[in-house]
């Protein structure tokens, strides 16, 4: 089987006013999830963590290792907090 890796959200290329973001997705088979080079766990073959962000643009790197199979994902989040 050969390993793929999706990220649900966030969406690449959004804004957001939160300090925090919920990076989650699926890999195809049993793989390392790796998100900004922490470990996330996973169960089954879905994974999810929240991200802090600061202040402008933010690079999510998502990698999966599986045996000598790696996929890279990249998504592009900006933080623009809210002024009140």
């Amino acid at each position: 089987m050969i390993l793929i890796l999706t990220v649900d959200t966030p969406q690449d290329k959004t804004t957001v006013s939160a300090p925090t973001v919920t990076v989650s997705g699926t890999v195809t088979k049993t793989a390392e999830v790796k998100i900004n080079d922490v470990i996330v766990p996973s169960k089954g073959n879905k994974f999810s963590t929240d991200i802090k962000l600061t202040e402008g643009t933010n690079v999510i790197n998502v990698v999966a290792k599986s045996g000598k199979d790696t996929e890279t994902k990249t998504v592009t989040i900006t933080y623009n907090p809210s002024k009140q």
